[in-house]
């Protein structure tokens, strides 16, 4: 939320565990949060990145960074779904062709929100936004819904999460191909 302060790695911390995962043929994802963090991460040659940054729109030097270092993103525009207030979950709750396969405690989950101090509606703009351009410049989206936050279900929200990748411009192949 805008208000809370996490406490995050330095940058040298970070540089030491991407170099040492490289070391041991390992893949280096990192979770961000914001652009800079984002730019950061490809700049010490972070694999992948785990979540659409979305306190701004990709632009041309971080695309352009990460397809010189070949970076994937894991989208999670589910959870940016619900922290804009969008409504995500509560729309895979009450779809009557998913109705019968969810658990109360995933219908539960679903239904949740983020407190509205948090929720913006830019944060899914920007999410679907840089999507669209990360994926047109080749940029490999995969899927992912970062389950457990409000709005999110492990299981069920991959379904939105590959409509949402859809609306950010992957074909529905390409979605089903991004999971």
């Amino acid at each position: 939320g805008p208000s809370v302060d996490i406490k995050t790695l330095r940058p040298e911390v970070t540089q030491a565990l991407i170099t040492s995962a490289h070391q041991q043929n390992k893949k280096a994802l990192v979770h961000i949060a914001s652009y800079s963090e984002a730019k950061k991460m490809i700049e010490q040659d972070a694999d992948g990145l785990v979540h659409s940054f979305t306190n701004q729109v990709a632009d041309a030097i971080l695309i352009e960074q990460a397809k010189k270092n070949g970076t994937f993103i894991i989208a999670t525009l589910s959870v940016s779904g619900s922290l804009a207030g969008a409504g995500e979950g509560k729309a895979l709750a009450d779809d009557a062709d998913l109705q019968a396969y969810l658990s109360k405690p995933q219908s539960t989950a679903l239904k949740a929100v983020f407190p509205k101090q948090w929720q913006n509606p830019k944060v899914l703009q920007n999410s679907l936004a840089s999507a669209k351009l990360l994926h047109a410049a080749g940029i490999p989206i995969l899927a992912g819904t970062d389950a457990g936050n409000p709005g999110t279900a492990h299981g069920a929200s991959m379904h939105g999460e590959l409509a949402l990748l859809v609306k950010a411009g992957l074909s529905p192949i390409e979605a089903l191909n991004a999971a």
